[in-house]
């Protein structure tokens, strides 16, 4: 009996100590790798790191510059990702809950167009339109659906049938820089104007009919996804000389304002908050995390959970840094780029970080 009660405890033992490793990373000495995470020089001279967007792609992160690649947190390391029957990669979506990915690129005999299903991937005829403007488009999907989107048209596959439509001039591209999701034959775009604010375009992927959802002077929409409920959510944030501003939204055919804060970077009182008790910070990212809780990432405090109308603060240790994403590995690590700096690996459970920076060194 007492051997049987060892050789349980020593596997209760082994089973902890797997499901940490899974959601942590080792303690280390990172003050080196935060005072060269958030230096603000802007000498041109620097290595520039080639991450600016990501996302998750299945069972890998998927960053959006310069290729896309894999971002593999245990090693860490930057690898290619590779589709079959492409050669060149110009575009890749998923729809994560419908598991269904699609890629666009070219080959030796022209553009491809692979959807990856549970059986594998399987060529898409491309169409004319799509094979002529092969550099000018956005691609997006939901399920089975795709859309290429540009300036003044979207090319939309629903059902297996590939339709056409004229979108007013810039509802998608233009401006400083856009966030996109498709949903139910609708394509959501999200403006980031800079200091000059935000807004967020609904545009009908079938009959190109367009109207305006949000527009905000003071808030440059940072990210948008649909939650667990069904409603779009979208963050905002402004950083310019000191004075920051960010905002947590959701919309269902009405707006409805959850949080806010306009003020001076590290000033002991804000200009404005509703629901924030903080200092001001502007708004970088956000995602669904598995649990169905917001996570949204900010400058000044890092990852912040949003819950129950609540908000509490994962990363008390966090630095200034200057971040542009968040997603989600498989084991439950956070990602977070940060804009021409690197890419920082979190661990909520213990606040451990992990870093790759701007020369591909980790520390």
């Amino acid at each position: 009996m007492r051997a049987m009660k060892l050789v349980i405890s020593a596997a209760l033992t082994l089973a902890m100590l797997l499901l940490q490793s899974a959601a942590a990373l080792p303690q280390e000495d990172n003050a080196a790798a935060w005072k060269k995470l958030v230096r603000e020089d802007s000498d041109e001279t620097q290595p520039v790191f080639p991450i600016q967007f990501i996302r998750r792609l299945g069972d890998d992160i998927v960053t959006e510059s310069d290729g896309f690649k894999i971002v593999d947190p245990n090693k860490p390391t930057l690898e290619a990702f590779a589709v079959p029957n492409i050669v060149s990669i110009k575009l890749v979506s998923e729809d994560e809950s419908k598991h269904k990915t699609f890629a666009f690129g070219t080959n030796s005999k022209g553009c491809v167009i692979e959807r990856r299903d549970a059986d594998g991937w399987h060529s898409i005829t491309v169409p004319p339109a799509v094979s002529a403007k092969r550099n000018k488009w956005k691609m997006l999907s939901e399920g089975g659906d795709l859309a290429f989107i540009a300036s003044d048209e979207c090319i939309y596959l629903h059902n297996g049938v590939w339709s056409k439509a004229k979108i007013p001039k810039n509802a998608v591209t233009g401006e400083i820089s856009n966030t996109l999701v498709l949903k139910a034959g609708k394509i959501y775009s999200g403006f980031d104007l800079g200091e000059w604010g935000g807004r967020i375009s609904e545009i009908d992927a079938t009959t190109g009919a367009t109207r305006e959802i949000f527009k905000d002077s003071m808030y440059a929409v940072r990210d948008l996804k649909f939650g667990p409920d069904g409603k779009l959510w979208f963050v905002c944030g402004i950083s310019h000389m000191g004075f920051e501003t960010a905002a947590l939204y959701s919309y269902d055919g009405k707006l409805h304002c959850h949080s806010e804060v306009q003020g001076m970077q590290n000033s002991p009182k804000n200009k404005k908050q509703v629901n924030w008790d903080l200092g001001a910070t502007s708004f970088r990212g956000m995602l669904f995390a598995k649990d169905g809780s917001l996570l949204v990432v900010t400058a000044d405090y890092g990852i912040m959970k949003y819950s129950n109308e609540k908000w509490s603060r994962l990363t008390p240790n966090w630095h200034l840094a200057p971040v542009c994403g968040i997603a989600e590995t498989k084991s439950g690590l956070i990602v977070l780029p940060c804009w021409h700096r690197g890419i920082v690996f979190v661990a909520p459970a213990n606040e451990s970080y992990k870093f790759i920076l701007s020369n591909s060194s980790s520390h």
